[in-house]
């Protein structure tokens, strides 16, 4: 998000011209085209948004997805190609960058020092293996429906605030938990809360299990190669 804040102009037309490239080639060849997109493009909300909702895009990062869905579904209805559209939100695994939420509330805990969260606002948190095995069974099941028009996928996480996803680092970790509350969310382009209905179901147990995946290995990782956190990232922190 920040990225597509600090130069939208490049950002967005890295992402329009690389989905018209790919649609390009269904228009081509006339096979089934997913795009995976974020939920972010329906905007804020505090209730869960359904499939079909407007979009209200909060950052160019969000209208960059919007105008990328748009421009997809112009071409199935005119190429009658079939159209899969997945919204997802916050996908994580071991190999998250430094400045992501979790890796970063892994190094603050394992030094010793207060998590940097941003007030109680909520994201979906969904581990990247588990999307991805969601993702293979809707492709398999949309790819035999062997139909034109647009499918859209709502492959959405559970929702938790970044206070009790730190909390439940440090438990992983087995650390004392303390945070600073950085208020991040309040700037231009970032926003508190999201919340999307979900095709799939994803309990407590489900995210326990890839939170505690991801935090063992980047825990592992952090005090192997000796990787700290110079510098202040909470401008980076929670990034979808």
């Amino acid at each position: 998000v920040q990225d597509s804040i600090d130069d939208p102009a490049h950002f967005t037309l890295s992402n329009i011209s690389s989905t018209l490239t790919e649609l390009e080639l269904a228009r081509k060849t006339g096979v089934p085209f997913w795009y995976i997109s974020s939920a972010e493009v329906y905007g804020p909300s505090s209730n869960p948004v359904a499939k079909g909702a407007s979009f209200n895009p909060s950052n160019p990062y969000a209208g960059s997805k919007a105008a990328c869905e748009m421009l997809a579904i112009s071409y199935a209805n005119t190429y009658k190609f079939p159209l899969h559209i997945v919204n997802t939100m916050h996908l994580f695994g071991e190999d998250d960058v430094a400045r992501k939420f979790i890796p970063a509330t892994v190094a603050k805990l394992l030094a010793g020092e207060p998590a940097v969260v941003y007030g109680f606002s909520t994201r979906h948190w969904l581990y990247i293996e588990d999307f991805c095995d969601r993702l293979v069974y809707e492709l398999h099941r949309g790819n035999q429906l062997k139909v034109g028009g647009v499918h859209r996928h709502h492959l959405i996480g559970k929702q938790m605030s970044c206070a009790e996803l730190g909390l439940r680092i440090a438990q992983v970790l087995g650390k004392p938990y303390t945070s600073v509350n950085s208020n991040y969310h309040l700037n231009p382009g970032h926003t508190a809360h999201y919340s999307t209905v979900s095709d799939m179901p994803y309990s407590n147990e489900d995210l326990m299990r890839g939170l505690t995946k991801t935090v063992e290995a980047i825990a592992c990782t952090t005090q192997r190669h000796g990787r700290n956190h110079e510098g202040d990232n909470t401008q980076h922190l929670g990034r979808a």
